[in-house]
């Protein structure tokens, strides 16, 4: 049987979460985000998050060699600025030009985001990718197709283990 809620607790949680709202709107405010605004925010910096993890992993395995550790090997590619990463992945034609490409505009976007810079002022509103539902819909269906081709590439560099345990039998519905 499930134990019901706890009223005091709830109304507790529910003052709570309206206290952080309030911390946080006039943050939100000045930079001139929305809620659709913060979405886009969201998803933007979450498809950079996941193409530069993404990238650092592909190009370490395929640097890795018997001399260092995968943890060595990623601490020294991570050390690279993401444009020199983009780089070394098209140079060793681990990524395509066009992959190389939407990767560098994501990350011109994220920078455009992360840094301020005075002709754009302060809100974020001056980045298009923020401010316009087309602009964002071109950079996420460019960047998700990059981040679709660095894990394709990380999963076919991928070599299982060999043995039965490597390739367990997929149960049947």
């Amino acid at each position: 049987m499930e134990k019901k809620p706890d009223p005091k607790e709830a109304v507790a949680q529910a003052m709570a979460q309206i206290a952080e709202q309030k911390r946080w709107e006039p943050i939100f405010i000045w930079l001139g985000l929305n809620e659709e605004s913060r979405d886009r925010l969201t998803r933007l910096l979450v498809l950079h998050l996941s193409l530069d993890r993404a990238l650092k992993a592909l190009i370490t395995m395929e640097l890795l060699d018997t001399t260092s550790s995968f943890s060595e090997m990623e601490e020294t590619i991570a050390a690279l600025p993401m444009k020199g990463r983009i780089g070394l992945a098209q140079a060793t034609n681990l990524i395509s030009k066009s992959c190389a490409k939407n990767i560098g505009d994501l990350n011109a976007v994220r920078n455009n985001l992360a840094h301020y810079k005075p002709k754009l002022g302060h809100g974020l509103g001056g980045v298009r990718e923020i401010s316009s539902e087309e602009a964002f819909y071109e950079c996420t269906r460019k960047a998700l197709a990059a981040l679709t081709e660095v894990t394709c590439k990380i999963n076919d560099g991928f070599q299982p283990e060999e043995g039965p345990e490597a390739n367990p039998p997929v149960p049947s519905p």
